[in-house]
């Protein structure tokens, strides 16, 4: 089975595990691609920046990587390959991924990208 379809993009402040697989969204901004994000010093880092990945079925190992980047390409933030194992998410799959303090270094629009693989997903 392939990669899970994205179907969400929830960015926030954090994401809590609860009990009974009940998730709590703290922060929220809003659901991608229409989240606006309003900064009044930019040389401070943003100090928590979460996306929740809301998917669909899936199961495999995949190799996985984000980043944020600008209008002018320039990367602000980036992860390193992590190896994913899916199982038993035949309802779907959820992934958090918690940027933590990113920096913007000027306003703008920024993109969020997943990487399955190597290529962009």
């Amino acid at each position: 089975m392939a990669f899970p379809k994205i179907r969400h993009c929830l960015v926030c402040e954090g994401v809590r595990e609860e009990i009974n697989r009940k998730r709590s969204i703290l922060g929220f901004y809003g659901v991608t691609p229409e989240v606006e994000i309003l900064l009044q010093d930019f040389t401070l880092p943003m100090e928590h920046l979460v996306f929740f990945l809301v998917g669909g079925p899936a199961e495999g190992s995949f190799s996985v990587s984000f980043e944020i980047f600008g209008e002018s390409k320039q990367v602000v933030w980036r992860t390193r390959d992590t190896t994913v194992v899916i199982e038993g998410a035949a309802k779907g799959y959820n992934l958090t991924v918690d940027a933590g303090a990113v920096h913007f270094p000027r306003p703008g629009r920024y993109t969020f990208r997943l990487f399955v693989d190597g290529q962009p997903y």
